[in-house]
C-alpha cells in the first residue's frame, strides 16, 4: 500500500482523461490521493463555466 499522500488540484481533476489516469494509479496503490472541498468547488466551477454541468439553481 502506498504511503505517499498526493494532492490532486482542480486542474488535474478536470479534464476527465487526466483524472481517470491519476485515480487509476491511486487505486493501483501508487499513492494516496487527497483533495479538499475547496479543490472540488474549483473543479465544479470549471465544469459550470464550460457548460458541462449546472448544479446551482438560477
Amino acid at each position: 500500500m502506498a504511503e505517499q499522500l498526493v494532492v490532486l488540484d482542480s486542474c488535474v481533476m478536470f479534464p476527465m482523461y487526466l483524472r481517470d489516469i491519476l485515480l487509476r494509479c491511486a487505486r493501483a496503490g501508487c499513492y494516496l490521493p487527497y483533495w479538499s472541498q475547496e479543490i472540488l468547488d474549483g473543479a465544479t466551477r470549471n465544469l459550470e463555466l464550460q457548460g458541462r454541468c449546472q448544479l446551482r439553481k438560477q
